[in-house]
């Protein structure tokens, strides 16, 4: 582990030890999901994102593929890390991840990136409001 790893480690560590903190932390409306995170060390020594994504729509998502973008004390972006909820999310509902990220830093952002639409949700009407489905990714 160089020497910018190490700060970095001790970084997370210090704020998981020391509480949450507002820079540290994250809740983001994006359309119709928002997503709550914190940093998180995985095993004691790997560092992660953990938190969830929460569903506003009418409509059941699976395949959740998410972006992790790792942000320096400036707010320019020096690493990320892509990785799924686990699950589908039903309507209303929360999935949650885990995220390792290779480059630690004083913030993250994390962002929905695709999905599937599954169904909608029993007893709750159409998709009216529900977010379009991701466009495929091959032919």
């Amino acid at each position: 582990m160089d020497l910018g790893e190490c700060v970095g480690v001790v970084v997370v560590v210090s704020a998981l030890l020391l509480g949450p903190a507002p820079v540290l932390g994250g809740d983001v409306a994006q359309g119709e999901f928002s997503v709550g995170w914190e940093p998180h060390l995985v095993g004691g020594r790997e560092a992660a994102v953990k938190g969830y994504v929460e569903n506003h729509s009418q409509l059941q998502v699976g395949d959740v593929h998410l972006r992790v973008e790792t942000l320096d004390e400036g707010g320019r972006v020096i690493g990320e890390a892509f990785g799924w909820v686990v699950g589908d999310v039903p309507a209303g509902g929360r999935g949650y991840f885990t995220v390792l990220v290779a480059v630690p830093g004083a913030t993250y952002r994390v962002t929905v990136e695709s999905y599937d639409a599954i169904s909608t949700a029993a007893g709750r009407g159409g998709p009216a409001g529900a977010p379009a489905a991701s466009p495929p990714t091959s032919p």
